[in-house]
């Protein structure tokens, strides 16, 4: 399962995509799109999302805005040597 990197920091920061509609005064179905990484997310959905998460733009704003942010995968316990 591939989880966008904002869709990430809502969970982590408990905070719903309905916020943040609300506090870029857009429509909620426009962030669901952003947060499924099937539109780019415009200046006033990034800054909702600064100002909700408490992080910078820089962490959602990259060169490949599209790349998404893959689940670690669980460690088998060996040690790199």
């Amino acid at each position: 399962m591939k989880i966008t990197r904002i869709k990430l920091q809502l969970l982590l920061s408990n905070v719903t995509q309905a916020e943040v509609a609300r506090k870029a005064n857009v429509s909620s179905s426009y962030v669901s799109r952003c947060v499924r990484g099937k539109k780019r997310p415009s200046k006033k959905i990034i800054k909702a999302l600064c100002d909700l998460t408490e992080l910078p733009e820089s962490y959602f704003v990259e060169k490949n805005e599209s790349k998404e942010v893959k689940k670690p995968r669980a460690c088998n316990g060996a040690h790199p040597q």
